[in-house]
């Protein structure tokens, strides 16, 4: 002979029965018949707390070990970064679902953002670049206001650019493995400019056809010389 199964009254039933059976002073007859529950299982829960506890959900499937060696995984290279979760799964031997793994690394601080894009420098670049800031640390307001800025816009004539996601914490986006280095556009347009204190060059559409490639001799005699 099977024993009878215990009925389940929800959260919402067990707070309802504790307010009617104290507060409003209601019979548990009365209580079981509103809440559509068993005399037996209104008493019951009249005999517990009178604030009943939510039920606890289910343990998390990804322990501490498991959510470091994902980590470990996915940030092991610039090419491992820009693996979706799954793929990292997959070659740590892990089964989860995208929206488990997304908690999981997310309880380690990681989370999927996009690459920021930066030109790519090498070591030679990066020297120069950081050796010209020191020298100028000490420079006031007055000092770079006499100091010619320009820079270069490409317009795209053809293809498209897509996002790139990578793994990081916040912070992380300067890193050289969560950059998405940017190599110079043979397919586009080059449009230049420059700024001085508070005047503004005017802009220069890059003449390929008459003045070629962007070289150091083409760019001073075509751009700097005649505009500056």
């Amino acid at each position: 002979m099977e024993s009878p199964k215990r009925e389940c009254a929800s959260y919402k039933q067990r707070c309802a029965v504790q307010a009617l059976r104290f507060s409003a002073g209601w019979t548990d007859r009365q209580i079981a018949e509103d809440q559509n529950l068993s005399i037996g299982t209104v008493y019951n829960i009249s005999q517990g707390p009178s604030t009943p506890k939510k039920p606890k959900g289910r343990t998390f499937s990804l322990n501490t070990p498991t959510r470091r060696l994902l980590v470990a995984t996915a940030t092991m290279s610039a090419a491992h970064r820009r693996m979706p979760l799954t793929e990292v799964a997959a070659a740590c031997g892990v089964q989860a679902c995208k929206r488990t793994l997304q908690k999981a690394f997310r309880m380690e601080g990681y989370s999927r953002r996009v690459a920021r894009k930066k030109p790519f420098l090498d070591e030679r670049k990066r020297g120069l670049r950081l050796a010209f800031a020191q020298a100028h640390r000490g420079w006031s307001k007055d000092d770079w206001r006499r100091v010619i800025w320009t820079d270069e816009c490409y317009v795209w004539l053809s293809g498209h650019t897509s996002r790139v996601w990578v793994t990081r914490r916040p912070g992380e986006e300067y890193n050289d493995d969560c950059l998405l280095p940017q190599f110079p556009k043979k397919n586009s347009i080059i449009v230049w400019g420059g700024i001085l204190g508070g005047t503004k060059t005017e802009l220069i559409l890059w003449d390929k056809d008459n003045w070629g490639s962007t070289t150091a001799k083409s760019y001073v005699d075509n751009v700097l010389i005649p505009v500056l």
